[in-house]
């Protein structure tokens, strides 16, 4: 009988020793909020809340007249600021040649970097602008809410539509100050919730730095028991679309 008794304890340990620990958390989502840099009225609406569009998918687009409008003066942007990229270009090959013979100063030439910089960069995002018609799909994911109906006017930059990709949903939790020295980017732990059928495998991805509860100054064993910090793993992509935003998990760590 003490034999069995042993046998069991041992078997019980060792159980408890491949189930891991339990730590409370929860699944974020990270949205992408799809908009149009130019404004204009929304002619077409190609997908609605709830919907799995796939990635390069057709989002929405406007009004075919309020377009050509705007990119008549996209256009004279464009080319404003492609002249002020060529004359940046040839003041600064000017100066480059001044240099090499010490005719020029460090601070002008570091000005005209920095000006032809800027020149460059607003060129290309013109040059954008321009070439995007519509606004595509730019990740797999599901379609969370729709802000502007067809026929509604949207302003330049204003979201028509949130996107929560699938690999950005993110498992979230939080374990003591005793254990958090024995995680490490890259080790996999397990997501269970209400109603899975089976648990998510999930990478660690992101260690916090800080506590999220500091106790007082003076730390006492007690106190220190008390310290948190939030850990962050990544789902497994087939894995992601089950979790939920909000929905409450209990991680396993082995």
């Amino acid at each position: 009988m003490k034999r069995l008794s042993l046998l069991l304890l041992v078997m019980l340990a060792a159980c408890g020793k491949d189930a891991g620990q339990t730590y409370q958390g929860y699944v974020e989502g990270e949205w992408l909020h799809l908009s149009s840099p130019q404004g204009g009225y929304l002619e077409t609406l190609n997908v609605a809340r709830g919907d799995h569009p796939a990635k390069g998918s057709q989002a929405f687009a406007l009004s075919g007249d309020q377009r050509a409008a705007q990119n008549a003066a996209l256009e004279a942007q464009l080319r404003a600021a492609e002249a002020t990229l060529k004359f940046a270009t040839a003041q600064l090959k000017r100066q480059e040649e001044l240099a090499r013979e010490n005719f020029a100063s460090a601070s002008r030439t570091e000005e005209l970097l920095s000006t032809k910089a800027q020149a460059a960069a607003q060129v290309r995002v013109l040059r954008e602008q321009l070439t995007n018609k519509t606004v595509q799909i730019p990740a797999q994911g599901e379609v969370t809410e729709i802000y502007y109906r067809p026929g509604e006017w949207v302003p330049p930059g204003q979201p028509v539509l949130s996107l929560l990709p699938d690999d950005k949903r993110r498992v979230r939790f939080f374990v003591p100050e005793s254990i958090v020295a024995t995680l490490h980017a890259g080790q996999v732990v397990e997501a269970g919730c209400d109603g899975c059928a089976a648990p998510v495998a999930a990478t660690i991805d992101f260690i916090a730095a800080q506590a999220e509860y500091t106790p007082p100054v003076i730390y006492s064993r007690g106190s220190r028991e008390k310290l948190v910090f939030r850990v962050e793993a990544i789902p497994s992509p087939q894995d992601a679309a089950r979790l939920r935003p909000g929905l409450p998990v209990e991680v396993v760590v082995k």
